[in-house]
């Protein structure tokens, strides 16, 4: 019981308008994400009524200028979403060294259900560095390479 105790996930409801069909789920919901372009300021400051004490924090989204953000702090919101604060970014990737390659291969051999401890064997070998770090918990530490 304690290993699901530790596991939390968190439950939004995404898009969330006034007069919601989706109502009956706040109580369940951790986040209520409010559209900003689908409300009004009046349905956005009734939200934040009817909503911002709950337990559940409301957030809005789709924050792109700076008139909007302060439009909709003067609402009462504190959680905020959008192009104004961070637009996402092109990043490059690079190719992942083959040692990394390796431990996702180890990773991989090892949740399996059927764990093939040869092949499990096998991956270890070919990561050097990896046997090291292992051989002190295998008590084999005094064992020189």
């Amino acid at each position: 019981m304690r290993a699901y105790e530790d596991c939390r996930h968190s439950i939004a409801l995404d898009d969330y308008v006034a007069n919601d069909r989706r109502e009956s789920m706040v109580p369940l919901a951790d986040i209520i994400k409010v559209a900003f372009e689908r409300t009004t300021p009046g349905e956005r400051a009734e939200l934040v009524k009817r909503h911002g004490g709950l337990r559940c924090r409301l957030l809005v989204e789709r924050i792109e200028t700076a008139e909007q953000f302060q439009v909709a702090q003067d609402a009462g919101f504190v959680y905020f979403q959008g192009y104004f604060f961070r637009r996402p970014e092109v990043m490059k990737t690079r190719e992942i060294p083959a040692n990394r390659v390796n431990y996702l291969r180890m990773l991989e051999a090892v949740s399996r259900p059927d764990m093939d401890i040869r092949e499990v064997e096998g991956l270890i070998k070919q990561e050097a560095s990896v046997l090291y770090r292992l051989l002190p918990y295998l008590k084999l530490a005094d064992v020189r390479l």
